[in-house]
């Protein structure tokens, strides 16, 4: 038998409504499977894999890390005394800072509109460093509360979205020390109401607040350790079930509504290219000047011996499945390639007329849209490996008639569409840059990992010197200044 040390919890909770509870979540994990619940979600944005997932019955991975051990870091085991969820990674290591001060190994389950609950969970935490216990009200990954051990204290905080890169923004809530024992199993209680929190660990271990930064949200397990958990169970007051169904079913009758209100989607056309490739390296543009949309697909394969990515074969087809032409010729057997290659449709030369533009083998070419014929080609100095395109407007000519690359790491340059180099920096880190007039003199700056660079190619902004991460795509927020043409 499992050793558990509790004391009886009791709450006094001030309420003029019926104060019986019903169960709406609970789990001892009986009836997951064995095994990891395997989790990579830099995969999810670009395909749907069942490993990517990071499901295991109503548990949702919430986190992941460039990082094998990280993302199998959650499994289901059993012993004679019946089955469990333990965390296995080893989070608190000097080789993962800085991102594992904001990323730690999360599981998640419940509803978003979970609002006044009080959640019971027993646990056991591996070693007794950094934080292993209760995550609630839960928003995302960087919004939610903590209950738990974290180093000789039992902690209650309010863990925010962090303002400076990588460093985590916590605001403790109450705290107290406590010596705990490694393996040693431990019984926590959070009960919320309105503005007030009330956590309680074991032998009248009782930590509380008032905050409403978070008014509702999930709940979950964090362990920066490996740990132990045996049960969660979520109970909330019957006048609060109440009023939480009818919000779901307000808001599940509001979805229906908007969602009947758009236009429906049918399939339009349905063409085979298994034969032609097609991971997500398919790009849709107008090649031969008639009005419509035609679709240039991608076959590639990875370089043996490298880490580029080879193109194979591009083939331009219309919707009718009618190929247009190809360079190259396609195989049986290619790569699933999870990476935006340097393919584009593009009119580079202002004539009105699309080309299709890529980099391959150490070139870049220019082909017309129309016919596939070479219209220009230029080679790269050896040991550069081009990992992303795109095109800018870097004279304020009106028109994007100049091509910036950037390698896989931190190499960037600029060239015209005469192919001259107008300039080429090396940063600390970036790939993929972006391309917007932030300044509003019509000429466009290049954002490039942490970097921003003027239209001549000098870095005016450095963001990235603290960080100590790679920084592989760039978002623009904000709004669009349409009388000066910048983004503020």
């Amino acid at each position: 038998m499992r050793s558990l040390s509790f004391m009886l919890l009791a709450i006094s909770v001030s309420c003029v409504a019926d104060v019986r509870q019903s169960v709406i979540f609970e789990d001892q994990f009986n009836t997951l499977p064995d095994g990891p619940i395997a989790s990579n979600i830099c995969l999810k944005p670009y395909y749907f894999l069942p490993e990517a997932i990071g499901n295991a019955g109503d548990w949702m991975v919430a986190t992941s890390m460039r990082n094998e051990g990280f993302n199998y870091a959650w499994r289901v085991n059993s012993d004679e005394n019946g089955k469990y969820l333990s965390q296995t990674f080893k989070n608190l290591n000097s080789h993962y800072e800085p991102l594992s001060l904001i990323t730690h190994p999360l599981i998640i389950a419940g509803n978003r509109y979970w609002e006044d609950y009080s959640v019971e969970f027993s646990f056991s935490p591996g070693s007794a460093i950094d934080k292993c216990g209760l995550v609630f009200r839960y928003q995302d990954e960087r919004n939610f509360y903590f209950f738990g051990m974290e180093g000789n204290t039992i902690m209650l905080k309010q863990v925010h979205n962090t303002y400076a890169p990588k460093r985590p923004l916590e605001r403790i809530l109450d705290f107290t020390p406590f010596i705990w024992q490694p393996g040693e199993i431990y019984k926590g209680n959070v009960s919320l109401r309105r503005d007030k929190i009330y956590a309680l660990l074991n032998d009248s271990i009782s930590l509380h607040a008032r905050d409403t930064t978070f008014k509702r949200g999930r709940v979950g397990l964090l362990s920066d350790m490996p740990a132990d958990f045996y049960s969660l169970e979520t109970r909330i007051l019957n006048s609060e079930h109440k009023k939480f169904s009818r919000l779901v079913n307000q808001i599940d009758k509001m979805t229906e509504n908007y969602i009947s209100s758009n236009p429906q989607m049918v399939i339009w056309k349905k063409l085979d290219i298994h034969r032609l490739g097609g991971d997500i390296n398919i790009r849709f543009g107008d090649l031969n000047g008639d009005g419509i949309k035609d679709v240039i697909i991608v076959q590639s394969r990875k370089n043996p011996g490298s880490n580029e990515n080879e193109i194979v074969c591009i083939t331009a087809i219309n919707f009718d499945g009618e190929i247009l032409w190809q360079y190259g010729k396609p195989v049986e057997k290619y790569d699933q390639i999870s990476a935006p290659l340097p393919v584009h449709i593009h009119d580079l030369d202002g004539d009105g007329e699309k080309e299709v533009i890529f980099i391959n083998g150490g070139r870049l070419y220019v082909r017309s849209g129309q016919t596939g014929q070479l219209k220009r080609s230029t080679g790269f100095s050896p040991g550069f490996s081009p990992e992303a395109m795109i095109f800018a407007d870097l004279m304020g000519v009106g028109r994007d008639n100049c091509i910036v690359i950037g390698d896989r790491n931190s190499f960037i340059m600029a060239l015209n569409d005469k192919f001259k180099v107008l300039w080429q920096t090396k940063t600390e880190s970036g790939s993929h840059p972006v391309n917007v007039d932030l300044d509003g003199d019509q000429k466009d700056e290049i954002l490039f990992g942490y970097n921003i660079l003027d239209p001549e190619g000098n870095i005016i902004r450095d963001a990235g010197g603290s960080i100590g991460d790679d920084c592989n795509g760039v978002a623009i927020t904000g709004r669009m200044d349409q009388d000066k043409g910048d983004r503020r």
